[in-house]
């Protein structure tokens, strides 16, 4: 027992050790005035239509770093080359210097260089991070050939000549996206034969701030192939320019937006766009900000359960808080729409207001002791809630509801239909009221602290209320469970054909699987011989580096595309086998590294290293 134990931790210790070594090298840290190589060699626009070819990179402070895009085909008629940095903003220009009209700054960028028509060419941007701190960086060139759309090449607004990325605002309350038109092959003065453009839009995980997320999804919405399958298109409308989208504003959860144009059967794509609908580096995201608003949310959850389980039971407590609740919400509406007052002092007098007001419903019952007037405030505010629902769930998008006319006719007369129908019951009508009101009050403050979006439910009504704007605005909600990883996955591989690099990594991959399954140590119940105990494995195997045609496997800058080995290797010499690589450069080398820990098993694959433009496959 004491030998397995030594063993056993001999075997951690070398794989700490590993960890280790792969967590030092797993990204290229690019300093001030280094060049980066991109080359397209084997990229061919008939077959990828636009694909992306990046990676990810760490970009060290204060600094300016060079891309340069070579090796494209002589078939290459324009190449859109975007930079994507997580939170912080850098600047993408044309050259080393920022000269005006020439660059942008900002967190989802985007270029688009036309190249001469000489094989072996090459074009060339330059990134500047002028932040004092390290900032990921995700970068991507896609070429497209003669006939394509050229995004926002009928620039009219933005500050460079050709603009093919997206300008993302928000505010409390609405988020607004907007893009500039294609421009066509021929139409020298965008006059004529335009590109039609379809705006999509999905989101992420509801929270989930992570730079690993958000890069999966900007590389989900880079191909029309993938934001068809993983966003839903939003048609424009007639109340606000076909090239702007304006949306309610979640804040906390990740959208990402995408513009396709398309011209007969040439197709390209636009910069992808990623807001939060708030910024996380100086604030929580949090809808309630104030220390009495969070005070009073903790309030409301217990006020919420006690009305849903014995409302009925202390009717006049009922009647207070159905008429605190109604008149308060009914102050907040007013007083943001006829006085300009801070969100705290609304809140205060909307409170103390509402207090006054959930006394006068009770004085009422009190004198006037009418079952069917005292329930009615009841049902009508169940109405509210129920209607408010209906809203939310997708009646607010259709363009008819548009008018605020129409909405609040059809608002009204739906909440007057659910109140109609409850009041001839004026006891279970009662009893429903109080448990649906108390239910949804007590999730309120949960939905709250766990930062889902339930609470938009209404907050979305007092919107439409009290801001202008919010009636051009797609309610579109972020339907989420919590099974799910995120709303935006990562593209997956088209299926492998047979006897190609794709048949080998999957090969390779089942391979990997029969010996987890033959090196499993024992389990109580094993009664086989065959299962016995073994050091961790470690699988090393190079990812596949990208073939062309093949939607959604990104490929790696500068890096050839052997066929796909795969090796299973005790654990022990994998110190011995990394040892030489450390002595090849004194460059970085790149391993992307994924660690899965099963039981009985440990595996580290690696996909690929990269040192002096030589790849290490092993």
């Amino acid at each position: 027992m004491c030998t397995g134990m030594s063993s056993s931790k001999l075997a951690y210790l070398q794989l700490l050790q590993v960890l280790l070594y792969l967590n030092a090298v797993s990204s290229i840290n690019l300093t001030d005035g280094d060049v980066l190589k991109m080359p397209l060699t084997g990229y061919d626009v008939g077959r990828q239509f636009g694909e992306a070819e990046g990676d990810i990179f760490l970009v060290m402070p204060v600094s300016i770093v060079q891309f340069s895009v070579g090796n494209i085909d002589p078939s290459v008629h324009f190449i859109v080359f975007q930079a994507h940095s997580h939170l912080h903003n850098v600047s993408l220009s044309y050259s080393k210097e920022l000269v005006q009209h020439r660059y942008v700054n900002g967190t989802n960028l985007g270029l688009v260089e036309m190249t001469k028509s000489v094989s072996g060419s090459s074009v060339d941007f330059f990134l500047h991070n002028a932040n004092d701190f390290n900032v990921s960086i995700f970068v991507a060139a896609q070429a497209y050939g003669k006939n394509v759309p050229i995004p926002g090449g009928c620039n009219m607004e933005f500050s460079v000549e050709v603009a093919p990325f997206l300008r993302v605002s928000y505010d409390s309350s609405i988020v607004t996206v907007d893009s500039q038109r294609a421009a066509v092959a021929g139409d020298q003065y965008c006059e004529t034969h335009l590109a039609d453009q379809k705006v999509y839009h999905a989101y992420v995980t509801e929270r989930d701030f992570s730079s690993e997320t958000y890069f999966a999804a900007l590389r989900s919405m880079m191909s029309d192939t993938n934001i068809s399958r993983h966003a839903q298109e939003i048609p424009a409308t007639g109340l606000i320019s076909p090239l702007r989208r304006m949306y309610s504003a979640y804040s906390g959860t990740g959208s990402v937006h995408a513009v396709v144009a398309t011209r007969g059967d040439f197709v390209s794509v636009y910069v992808p766009a990623f807001t939060y609908a708030c910024d996380p580096t100086t604030d929580s995201c949090d809808v309630l900000k104030t220390p009495f608003s969070k005070v009073l949310c903790a309030v409301v959850l217990f006020v919420g359960l006690l009305m849903c389980l014995f409302g009925h039971k202390f009717f006049k407590t009922e009647m207070f808080l159905l008429g605190c609740i109604s008149g308060g919400l009914v102050a907040h509406i007013l007083i943001s729409i006829f006085f300009d007052l801070n969100y705290p002092v609304n809140v205060t007098v909307s409170l103390v207001i509402g207090a006054f007001m959930g006394v006068i419903w009770l004085y009422v019952w009190c004198f006037c002791g009418s079952p069917v007037l005292s329930v009615l405030l009841a049902t009508l505010t169940l109405g509210f809630i129920f209607t408010a629902t209906m809203f939310y769930a997708g009646i607010a998008d259709y363009n008819f509801v548009q008018s605020d006319l129409n909405f609040w006719a059809l608002f009204s007369g739906l909440m007057l239909i659910v109140s109609l129908l409850l009041i001839p019951s004026n006891m279970k009508a009662n009893i429903v009221s109080c448990a649906v009101l108390g239910a949804y009050a007590f999730i309120i403050p949960v939905d709250h602290y766990i930062g889902s979006n339930l609470k938009y439910i209404t907050v979305n009504m007092i919107r439409r209320a009290t801001v202008p704007d919010f009636k051009k605005a797609f309610i579109n909600p972020p339907f989420q469970f919590k099974a799910e990883q995120a709303a935006v996955p990562s593209p997956s591989p088209a299926e492998p054909l047979a006897g190609s690099e794709e048949a080998a990594a999957a090969a390779a991959a089942q391979e990997v699987a029969g010996y987890r399954e033959a090196t499993r140590a024992p389990r109580r119940g094993d009664q086989s011989p065959s299962r016995r105990a073994g050091l961790p494995l470690v699988v090393l195997r190079p990812r596949h580096a990208g073939v062309p045609g093949v939607p959604g496997v990104p490929g790696v800058p500068g890096v050839a595309r052997p066929a796909v080995q795969a090796a299973v290797l005790p654990l022990g010499a994998v110190a011995d086998l990394l040892a030489p690589l450390r002595r090849v450069s004194d460059r970085p080398l790149h391993l992307a590294v994924q660690l899965r820990v099963v039981v009985g098993d440990i595996f580290i694959v690696i996909f690929n290293a990269e040192a002096n433009n030589t790849v290490f496959y092993l």
